[in-house]
Formats: C-alpha cells, sequence, structure tokens
C-alpha cells in the first residue's frame, strides 16, 4: 500500500521582503518551517524535497503588538519562501519582522506568480468576518493540475514567538481521483475474444455535471469550503488530448489497469463535493483487431451521482473501478479509502473516519448510525454540524 501523508509542514523564516510599510523592522528575518509528509501530482509533485524547487506562497497581515488580526493591513503578498538548506527553512531575502507588530500569516503551495487569476486567486475581496477567501479552479487538462496544500493559519505571532520562526502545517484540500478499468464477457466470449486476438482500448472518459470551481474560507484555526455553488462543469480526459494511450486493457474480472493514462501520476485533482444527481461519467472504448484495425466504438454512460459512494472527499482518494462487459452489462464501483488521517492520500483499503483535522472534508466515523459534525452516513446522508476545512454546514 503506497500510504501519502497528508500534511507538509513548513518551517517559515519571516524575513518578509517587497515590505509595503516604512515600518521600524526588528532585522530577524520571517523564516517558516515546513511539515510536509505527502506526494502530488501536478506540474510535479508535492512533497517536501520538491517545496524546496517550487517554494511556498505566504501573505502576512499586520497589527500593532496586542492587537489581533484585522485583515486590513496587508504586509506580504504572495511572498515567494525559497528553501534553504543551511538553516532547513524557507524564507525570503528582504523580509524582516516589523518592529513592535504581530503578524498574521496564510500560506499555500506550490508557489503561483500570479494568485489574482487563474487556478488559484487570493485573497478574494469577499472577506468573511475579517478573514480571507480563496477561490480555486483545478485546471481542465489533468496534466496540467497542481495539488493545492493549504496551511492552517498562524495567527497573531510576535517575533519572539519560536525565534521568529513560523511553523506552517499544511494539507491537501483537493480530492484525489482516479479511474482504472478492465474488460469482461462469458468464459465462451473471452475465449473467442482473445482468441481472435482483438483487444479493448479506452477512447476517452468525461466527468459531467461536476463542480469545478469553488471558494473556502478561512477562520483563525482552520478553512472551509463552500458548498458548491453549481455542478455545470466537466472534465475530459482522451487519446485526443493527450491525457490518454491507446493500449490494451486487461481482459480478467476484477483486474484493473490505469496504464492508458499518458501522465506519471494517473489520477485527477477535483474540488471536493457531494455530487449532484445529474453527475456522471461516461466512457468511449473501442474494439480492435490482432492487426490493429478499429472493428467498432462503444459508448457507455455511468451514474456517479446515485452511487452510495457520491462524495469526494478533500484529501482523500476516490478511485473509480469500470468494468466493460462485453454481455453488455457494463459496471462502475467506487471505493474511497484513506489511512485514519483527515487529508491522506492512500492506496485502496478500509474506510474508517475517526480524525477531523483543518482541510479535512469529513470527521467522526463513517458508520450509519454515526452523529458526530460533519458525519456521512451509509447512504451519504450528512449529519448536523460542521468540520474543519469541509464543506458541510
Amino acid at each position: 500500500m503506497r500510504t501519502m501523508k497528508a500534511h507538509i509542514g513548513v518551517l517559515v523564516l519571516l524575513a518578509l521582503a517587497c515590505t509595503p510599510l516604512s515600518l521600524p523592522e526588528e532585522r530577524l528575518p520571517v523564516v517558516c518551517e515546513v511539515y510536509t509528509a505527502g506526494e502530488t501530482k501536478g506540474a510535479g509533485q508535492t512533497t517536501s524535497a520538491s517545496l524546496q524547487t517550487s517554494g511556498i506562497g505566504l501573505f502576512a497581515w499586520r497589527t500593532d503588538a496586542g492587537t489581533p488580526f484585522s485583515g486590513t493591513e496587508s504586509y506580504l503578498a504572495n511572498g515567494q519562501f525559497a528553501y534553504d538548506g543551511s538553516s532547513a527553512t524557507w524564507r525570503q531575502s528582504g523580509a524582516y519582522w516589523p518592529f513592535g507588530s504581530w503578524l498574521s500569516f496564510f500560506a499555500y503551495a506550490p508557489y503561483l506568480a500570479d494568485v489574482s487569476a487563474g487556478a488559484l486567486e487570493f485573497p478574494s475581496s469577499d472577506y468573511v468576518s475579517g478573514y480571507p477567501r480563496l477561490q480555486y479552479t483545478p485546471a481542465a487538462l489533468a496534466a496540467s493540475q497542481v495539488d493545492l496544500c493549504l496551511a492552517t493559519p498562524v495567527m497573531n505571532a510576535a517575533v519572539t514567538d519560536n525565534a521568529g520562526v513560523v511553523p506552517l502545517s499544511f494539507s491537501h484540500v483537493l480530492t484525489r481521483l482516479c479511474i482504472q478499468a478492465c474488460w469482461n464477457g462469458t468464459p465462451a466470449q473471452v475465449d473467442a475474444f482473445t482468441a481472435a486476438g482483438q483487444t479493448i482500448r479506452v477512447q476517452s472518459i468525461v466527468l459531467r455535471n461536476v463542480a469545478v470551481t469553488n471558494k473556502l474560507t478561512y477562520s483563525a484555526a482552520s478553512f472551509l469550503w463552500d458548498t458548491p455553488a453549481a455542478f455545470d462543469g466537466s472534465y475530459t480526459m482522451s487519446v485526443a488530448n493527450g491525457s490518454f494511450r491507446s493500449v490494451d486493457l486487461p481482459a480478467a474480472a476484477g483486474t484493473f489497469s490505469s496504464s492508458f493514462w499518458n501522465i506519471a501520476d494517473a489520477c485527477l485533482y477535483v474540488l471536493p463535493q457531494s455530487l449532484s444527481a445529474s453527475s456522471e461519467m461516461e466512457v468511449v472504448f473501442e474494439i480492435y483487431s490482432s492487426g490493429g484495425s478499429l472493428i467498432s466504438q462503444e459508448t457507455v454512460t455511468f451514474d456517479i451521482g446515485g452511487l452510495v459512494q457520491h462524495v469526494w472527499p478533500a484529501g482523500m482518494e476516490m478511485t473509480y473501478s469500470v468494468t466493460l462487459d462485453l454481455t453488455g452489462h457494463y459496471a462502475v464501483e467506487a471505493d474511497v479509502t484513506f489511512d485514519c488521517n483527515a487529508g491522506a492520500f492512500v492506496a485502496p483499503g478500509s474506510m474508517w473516519y475517526d480524525s477531523t483535522q483543518a482541510g479535512s472534508f469529513l470527521g467522526g466515523n463513517f458508520l450509519p448510525a454515526a452523529s458526530q459534525a460533519g458525519t456521512f452516513g451509509s447512504v451519504g446522508a450528512v449529519a448536523s454540524g460542521s468540520t474543519a476545512g469541509s464543506f458541510i454546514e
């Protein structure tokens, strides 16, 4: 089992650069310490090691010492904090603690040069209770997607706290979505098919009527996804757009493969959501002769919004296993997995939600009788209450 832990710890040495204020400085750099043990995909895997190259994005708001965060005075806007091997911390040249001030920190990873438009927009103009909001739209093309990681806010920090070193604990806040497939049929069909040297290949998979953009709101100790406003987007993976390769599927019931993906990490990174009743998956597959000539093309559509497992939880892995049955009994199964640590990506295993952390989608136990805040019952019913990092209200 490949276990990918959720938390990325970044120790940010706050040596704040690009300071927009003319304030006396302590001349102590702002340094960040990053705590990470996760693997994610995108333009590159987001791990502790990869962050040493990509860096982290850091925002800070200033108040007078003793005055709590108000979100009115920006001190650092999207500072790129890079790794300093000599101290094993992240810092930005020229960034220093302002004299007689408190700073409140909001961080994300990996660093993006422009957060005013595009995939990540932060901070948005519609603050809530003085706290900034964030909007995220995963790239439409799987190979271009970046797995967003956010740090729990560090509020009202003083230069005397932890010797000026800001501890940042990151969580994966998207859902890792994987798709695998195989084909099957009656024993006679399988024998005849293989004897003739015929093969089946996936041409494209489209996820329709899903949320593709959403906002997230911070609080003093966590963050919370909104309930998606619309389920009118789609994701297309195909041979035509380079997401898939034209390769043969295995001919064995229950023996699934994701080898048709044409990217190193064969998964999407999508927004956490409870799918709508109209959410669906369309699979187009083709049958080829032993000589590689196309014999026929078939399209099958699955209702994924009506599945028991119709929730895409943040920081978890949802795997769809598609069976293309020559008898016409097509099937799709869904499995959500994790390692009892909300925010982790793991290989298929058992489900048992018994922890709640900032950035998680669920808390409590995944049991019909569970009544804890943020819990989903066996048929997807939502209990009352809310969970840090979830979009449940």
